[in-house]
């Protein structure tokens, strides 16, 4: 299993990241596969989860973040060994916090939230293993995985950890959920060159 984090170089537009996104995704997983990546064939699921349809047992999940006055900072996670999901969020300040979680998360969660010196920190660790679950089973977020509250039970499929960001010292959370993820934390690959 690998994970590849980029940041950008530059700040960059909307359509920018877009095209960044695409063109790590494709290099990426051209490496992963052995095919050009003029020959990767892109499909979706019923429920809207991206796949490879020419090539087998190639599993990979995309997350972004461009709510950063800096950079935009994208992830991709490749695996072998099946299904993966992945997401990466920017730790920052919010004031709205508890009603986030109130709606959002499940009763411990939202007791923990509230009793925890660090917030920010807690909330975007339990925001990201949500959605990393969801896009590891193909659903992406729903009422269902929002109300899940993750525990320590999730830790042998889940991987948590806040990463710093090359130049803007910037924090991120990074959640990978995967069959393997405990046992075989990922090899992470930061680069910050040009695609």
């Amino acid at each position: 299993m690998r994970v590849f984090f980029y940041a950008s170089p530059l700040p960059t537009t909307f359509h920018l990241q877009r095209d960044q996104r695409d063109a790590l995704k494709r290099r990426v997983l051209s490496l992963a596969s052995g095919l050009p990546e003029t020959e990767l064939l892109f499909e979706k699921s019923g429920a809207g989860k991206p796949f490879l349809a020419n090539v087998d047992n190639l599993h990979f999940s995309i997350s972004h973040c461009d709510k950063s006055a800096y950079k935009a900072y994208f992830v991709i996670a490749v695996s072998k060994a099946g299904e993966i999901g992945i997401d990466i969020e920017l730790i920052r300040p919010r004031r709205n916090l508890l009603t986030i979680a109130k709606k959002y998360f499940s009763v411990e969660e939202t007791v923990a939230l509230a009793e925890s010196s660090v917030p920010e920190a807690l909330f975007f660790e339990l925001w990201t293993k949500k959605e990393a679950y969801g896009k590891y089973i193909g659903s992406g977020l729903n009422k269902e995985i929002l109300g899940r509250a993750f525990t320590d039970q999730d830790k042998p499929n889940m991987f948590s950890q806040t990463i710093i960001a090359p130049e803007t010292q910037e924090r991120l959370r990074l959640s990978l959920y995967a069959e393997d993820a405990g046992v075989t934390p990922p090899a992470l690959y930061i680069t910050t060159a040009s695609i």
